[in-house]
């Protein structure tokens, strides 16, 4: 927003803007039309969620960040001349409401968790514990021995628990899924 307070150069405002939150710059208006504007910033939001998806699917952690600062240079040579500036509103209004929508959800959310502590706590006020008999079987079970296979499962989980503290054996395998 500093861009649009200290009277910066159209595109520098559309690039601030786009900087609020992805797409937020193609709504500077002297970018075109404002359907063809809300059509870029459909587009770009398309763009993000896919973004996203490649995320989290192949740790490509720099997509989100390509697109959101790509569409704010997008939105900086699609406002190459002078507009006015209070249809700049639109994205600021949208990022206010967003915050205050979170918000609002926010303070339900511990309202509601807040009830449900209380009618727990009253619920487990009188509660009492039943006294558990003690078993112990009349003859120890032992089952089948393990083959090669559950042996070898065994093994592993106790070499990687068992291993020296400063040791990190068995934690740098690379497994089908990035966050492992």
């Amino acid at each position: 927003v500093l861009p649009l307070l200290l009277g910066g150069a159209p595109q520098l405002k559309a690039f601030g803007l786009g900087l609020l939150f992805p797409g937020a710059g193609m709504f500077y208006p002297g970018a075109g039309a404002v359907l063809v504007n809300v059509l870029w910033f459909a587009a770009t939001m398309v763009l993000f969620s896919i973004a996203f998806v490649i995320w989290f699917g192949s740790g490509n952690i720099l997509a989100p960040l390509a697109v959101w600062l790509g569409a704010a240079a997008v939105g900086a040579i699609r406002a190459p001349e002078p507009g006015n500036d209070w249809l700049v509103a639109v994205p600021i209004a949208g990022a206010v409401i967003f915050a205050g929508l979170n918000r609002l959800k926010a303070q339900r959310h511990l309202k509601a968790s807040q009830a449900e502590i209380a009618k727990r706590n009253a619920r487990l006020a009188d509660a009492t514990v039943p006294a558990r008999p003690r078993f112990i079987p009349e003859k120890q079970f032992v089952g089948e021995e393990l083959d090669q296979d559950e042996l070898e499962h065994l093994r592993f989980g106790l070499e990687g628990a068992l291993q020296p503290v400063d040791s990190f054996w068995g934690f740098d395998r690379t497994e089908q899924f990035q966050l492992s």
